[in-house]
């Protein structure tokens, strides 16, 4: 079982870089889009990446990320939830 989302995205990240992907941490800003692919990723910082796939990984933020390439992603935002169960003391 995974504890939480971010545990579960560390899992997918250390996945994936151990089968030749690269795992980018960047605000993205935009794509460059070739027909119906993406063939670069823009970032904030002024970066741009050239891809052949591109994973969005932007949690609640998944939505507009779609967005910039056209895509209306049904993803929304929720508030994030916690559960606690009482230990007897030993």
């Amino acid at each position: 079982m995974v504890p939480d989302g971010y545990a579960l995205l560390t899992a997918f990240a250390r996945r994936a870089r151990d089968q030749g992907a690269r795992y980018v941490n960047a605000e993205v800003c935009g794509f460059t889009v070739d027909g119906s692919r993406v063939t670069e990723v823009l970032a904030a910082d002024g970066t741009r990446i050239a891809c052949t796939h591109v994973v969005n990984a932007a949690g609640p933020w998944a939505r507009r990320v779609a967005a910039m390439v056209g895509v209306d992603l049904p993803v929304f935002a929720r508030g994030e939830r916690s559960t606690s169960f009482p230990v007897p003391p030993r």
